[in-house]
């Protein structure tokens, strides 16, 4: 029996080893698999910096940019090594525009690129001296002088820059177009991307379609443009009403500087290959040389603030970047009543009726009228078009309880989006009386209504509160009468 006991002790020992060793080995592969998930994923951080729509990395000293683009691996991984190495931004420093200038000749750097937004950010090292820079109109902002992981992040970059194609900003060459074209060829012309009054363009990305518009506008270059040049390079054809003194390019993009007078009935044509470095769909334009005696409105949906100028992204999906002067008067768009400028949000709808280039800026001019159609829902949303002075509405039903007719009707604000499917709808009842009018009348109320309804039941509606709360029609009219 002691034999056998001690046997039954050695079998339990040599059970629980294998227990322990099988529970470490599970674990271990739950972690491992945590890990990957992580470096796929980084979920336990957080991203400081809005995902770009591209990155593009220059390596220190060289003209040498390499071009990552959402579409691709090597930028996923990228923007997941950012994310853990960058972190929280910890500081607000100012950096001069001659000092940022002298890092990106000195420097390595990673460029984080936006369509939309107005400024890009910039991951500038030297060794292991790294620095995060939001660019600003003088210079930039230095958010971070330090960062996670650095080397992870270095070896990451040459690891992703083998094999991959780099492009220089030495293919910027500019083509001189020696005639010019008629204003109907131009603004008639539905492929051409209208930038603002007087200033129309095209991105082209393949020699057919250039070949295509120098004949359509039987355009003469001084010289011929290389069939090749596309494998590096896009190339902008612009036409405006003012000569061109200069172009200026970076990685986040072009500006033009007009010079002159406004032409009457004809446009100049500016051809110009840049670099696939450059992001050829963020087309600026400084008009402080230029006359510009032309009434110019501009409307969109504001994407910034800071300080007294928003930043509007109008209906071609350029970012304008606007001074909102003290003398403008802002209304909100529903209501037309008096705003602050400290009332206006990001996502609001804005309309400027007249701006100008003052100190190459675009600033508002003296009693501007500013219109803000805030974008707010539900029951605030409600409350505002309750006070706009007449309502558009869509009966959805309509009850007589004897002395009174009671219409349930949606509210569609169309003032936000003319898309008449995709406005926003709030729920109403709204009580007819007696002495409401409907078409001028107040005879017959419920028949009529019935009928508007049949024919098409959206009806524009002045309303009044009695005093128990209840919304009351005051006149009633229905669409085209």
């Amino acid at each position: 029996m002691g034999k056998i006991s001690e046997n039954i002790k050695e079998y339990k020992s040599l059970i629980i080893v294998a227990i322990v060793f099988i529970i470490i080995g599970i674990g271990m592969l739950i972690f491992t698999q945590i890990k990957s998930i992580e470096s796929i994923n980084p979920t336990n951080s957080t991203q400081y910096f809005e995902t770009p729509d591209r990155i593009v990395y220059k390596k220190k000293a060289k003209d040498e940019y390499y071009v990552f683009n959402p579409d691709e691996e090597s930028y996923r991984n990228i923007i997941n090594q950012l994310t853990r190495c960058i972190g929280s931004f910890e500081e607000n420093n100012v950096v001069t525009e001659q000092e940022l200038k002298q890092m990106e000749n000195e420097e390595n750097y990673i460029e984080l690129d936006y369509d939309t937004i107005s400024k890009n950010y910039l991951i500038l090292y030297e060794k292991d001296n790294f620095n995060v820079i939001k660019r600003t109109d003088n210079g930039g902002t230095l958010v971070r002088s330090n960062i996670n992981e650095k080397e992870q992040l270095k070896q990451l970059i040459e690891k992703e820059i083998q094999n991959k194609q780099c492009y220089q900003m030495s293919d910027n060459k500019e083509y001189k177009v020696q005639n010019e074209v008629s204003i109907d060829e131009v603004e008639n012309n539905t492929q051409l991307k209208r930038y603002e009054t007087g200033v129309y363009g095209i991105k082209v990305q393949d020699s057919q379609t250039l070949n295509d518009i120098i004949s359509q506008y039987g355009l003469q270059l001084e010289e011929n443009i290389p069939e090749d040049v596309f494998n590096k390079a896009d190339v902008m054809v612009l036409f405006s009403k003012w000569d061109i003194s200069k172009i200026e390019t970076r990685i986040g993009g072009m500006t033009y500087y007009f010079t002159g007078n406004s032409r009457f009935n004809t446009y100049i044509v500016d051809i110009f290959v840049a670099s696939k470095a450059i992001n050829t769909n963020c087309i600026y334009r400084n008009f402080s040389m230029a006359n510009t005696q032309v009434s110019r409105t501009l409307s969109g949906i504001i994407t910034g603030i800071e300080g007294n100028t928003v930043y509007i992204q109008d209906d071609n999906q350029e970012v304008q970047q606007v001074i909102i002067k003290g003398n403008a008067v802002i209304k909100n768009g529903r209501t037309q009543k008096d705003m602050s400028f400290e009332e206006i949000n990001v996502n609001d709808k804005i309309s400027i009726d007249n701006v100008e280039y003052i100190e190459n800026k675009l600033q508002t001019k003296e009693g501007t009228t500013v219109q803000v159609t805030r974008n707010i829902h539900g029951e605030e949303l409600k409350q505002e078009l309750l006070n706009v002075s007449e309502i558009q509405a869509d009966i959805e039903e309509i009850n007589n309880d004897g002395n009174s007719i009671i219409l349930t009707c949606k509210i569609r604000d169309l003032y936000y989006t003319n898309d008449y499917q995709k406005a926003e709808t709030v729920d109403v009842q709204i009580i007819v009386e007696k002495d409401t009018t409907i078409f001028g009348s107040t005879e017959n109320q419920l028949e009529v209504l019935a009928e508007m309804m049949q024919r098409d039941n959206t009806i524009y509606v002045t309303l009044k509160q009695n005093q128990s709360g209840m919304l009351v029609a005051e006149n009633i009219e229905q669409m085209g009468c």
